[in-house]
């Protein structure tokens, strides 16, 4: 049995390729949905890919496992699904063990493999291999220290603050060094428009520590500053939202070891980066 950590795009690689393979696993989350940044949030008048509003398609391989394993519709270089891209990967855990809203905190091993412990002490196990694919410093912090002595130091996540807005909203494109980018968010109804701005990093980080409801109004008046508040305004945090230097390899860890640990941030910043990640770790584990 393989224990899987993460079910957003490099979990479900992974889970791609163990499934094929006939290999029983299981998968953790910390959330109560599915997709990681492939993320959408849902109101009576609005939705909101405020993560992966798209995945961007650069070779004929993620292609291809796309049009298999995912569910959307695919352009020329370009994936989309239009309820939502939370849905994206649920294909490959359709018939899979997953454990959702369970934070994994420790990972212990002893002579029957590898052990799992949740926010609330629960352990899971044993497991004779174990798929990390969450944030690289959230990564770190599961990772033995024998195995991780300056792993991952040079990895670098940059944190993104999300607005997402519906109603009497800007619909201008406010990209600049010092503005968010605006994507299209989904309204329901005549209810006005719905968008998602993403601020930059570097502004991200100054604010990074603050709640969302305050930032929620701080965002709002940075972008729309002579505008009543629409009729919906919310902020989301994404902490470890971009890579600004990759690990530069698939994974960290060894297949003997039975502890890998990958996602976007191994090989880049973008979903297909994840989808290889969690392709090589599979794949490294089935050849041992």
């Amino acid at each position: 049995m393989i224990a899987i950590i993460g079910a957003g795009m490099t979990g479900a690689s992974a889970a791609q390729v163990l499934t094929e393979a006939g290999v029983d696993f299981t998968v953790f989350d910390k959330s109560r949905g599915l997709g990681g940044r492939l993320a959408t949030r849902r109101t009576d008048s609005y939705s909101f890919d405020h993560g992966a509003p798209e995945i961007t398609i650069d070779d004929d391989a993620f292609r291809s496992w796309l049009l298999q394993h995912a569910d959307g519709a695919l352009e020329q270089n370009s994936f989309r699904r239009a309820d939502g891209m939370s849905g994206a990967v649920g294909p490959v855990f359709e018939d899979v063990s997953v454990h959702r809203a369970t934070r994994i905190v420790a990972l212990r091993r002893d002579g029957l493999g590898w052990a799992l412990s949740d926010e609330a002490g629960q352990w899971f196990g044993p497991f004779e291999a174990v798929i990390v694919t969450i944030p690289a410093p959230q990564a770190q912090a599961l990772c033995p220290p024998e195995m991780c002595a300056n792993a991952f130091d040079q990895v670098v996540m940059r944190p993104v603050w999300t607005l997402l807005a519906g109603g009497t909203v800007p619909d201008t494109m406010l990209n600049g060094c010092d503005a968010p980018s605006v994507i299209p968010g989904r309204s329901h109804g005549n209810t006005g428009l719905a968008r998602i701005y993403h601020f930059p990093s570097d502004f991200s980080a100054l604010h990074i520590e603050r709640h969302k409801p305050e930032m929620a109004q701080t965002l709002w008046a940075r972008i729309a500053p002579d505008l009543p508040q629409p009729d919906y305004l919310a902020a989301h945090k994404w902490r470890y939202g971009r890579v600004g230097m990759p690990l530069g390899r698939p994974f960290h860890g060894t297949a003997k070891e039975g502890l890998l640990f990958g996602g976007d941030w191994a090989l880049g910043d973008s979903a297909a980066h994840a989808w290889r990640s969690g392709q090589a770790m599979a794949k490294a584990l089935l050849s041992r």
